[in-house]
């Protein structure tokens, strides 16, 4: 199976938003009270073409007051409603991995939507209610994305067991035929010399 899922899509009142469920995101730490912790967040990719690429000129894109916009993104949940900012807001429950090339908030130019303008405002809160969406009518999405993670794991072992396979079928084959070469060899040799090896 691919770690990629096919998408889902979900409209928002600025269009489409394509949303693929993704292997969860896997944090290890120390922590004092609990130890070594590995934490599990699912993961979804979202994005406003179904092509994924951000393209704010693609036929499926944003429109904010006149101009096209594109959405290309992973985001991961971790409900931290019930804690809050300084300044009495609300952590949030959907939270953005930090963007690579051509990720992000996109204008009709292709760039980067600056942080925190009431654009970039606009668009992170309809992809969180669209996400709120989705989470409500696909339940169960959160376990399978820990089960892509564990797959992937599992896909990766087994990987590495086959390799390891063919690498000792290699090294069996190798010692065959040493074994072939030496037998000769080692009947030849007088019970004083062989008396001398070491077993």
């Amino acid at each position: 199976m691919n770690s990629e899922t096919t998408p889902v899509t979900v409209e928002t009142r600025y269009g489409k938003l394509f949303v693929a469920v993704i292997p969860a995101l896997e944090k290890k730490y120390h922590s004092t009270e609990r130890g070594n912790v590995t934490d599990l967040y699912p993961r979804v990719r979202v994005a406003s073409d179904p092509t994924f690429e951000a393209n704010s000129g693609h036929v499926d894109h944003w429109t904010i007051r006149g101009r096209a916009y594109a959405v290309h993104q992973t985001v991961y949940f971790d409900d931290l409603s019930d804690r809050e900012w300084a300044s009495g807001t609300n952590l949030d429950l959907w939270h953005s991995e930090a963007s690579g090339y051509g990720e992000g908030f996109r204008n009709d130019r292709r760039g980067q939507v600056e942080f925190r303008t009431k654009t970039y405002d606009l668009m992170r809160q309809a992809v969180a209610d669209a996400l709120d969406v989705f989470s409500e009518e696909h339940q169960g999405w959160e376990d399978f994305s820990i089960y892509l993670l564990k797959a992937r794991y599992r896909r990766n072992e087994l990987d590495q067991a086959a390799r390891l396979r063919r690498e000792a079928e290699e090294h069996q084959v190798r010692g065959n035929k040493f074994d072939v070469e030496a037998m000769p060899l080692f009947n030849g040799l007088s019970g004083t010399l062989r008396a001398l090896i070491r077993v």
